[in-house]
């Protein structure tokens, strides 16, 4: 199920997922994570937290990051 702001931007639990990608990249340095976006710019409408790390844009075919 999809659930969309206002803005049409997709709302998921994905930036408490994000969070505790970086926390645990944090304590673990060994710890890597990956922001994939389908398009430009709409990370900084749902996570504008991130600010300064640039999301992986896919364009709909993530499997080709």
């Amino acid at each position: 199920m999809t659930s969309v702001a206002f803005n049409g931007a997709p709302r998921f639990n994905m930036p408490f997922e994000v969070g505790l990608a970086v926390a645990t990249a944090r304590w673990r340095p060994a710890h890597q994570w990956l922001l994939l976006e389908a398009r430009p710019y709409r990370v900084q409408q749902t996570l504008s937290d991130l600010g300064g790390t640039d999301a992986y844009i896919h364009g709909d075919r993530p499997r080709h990051c």
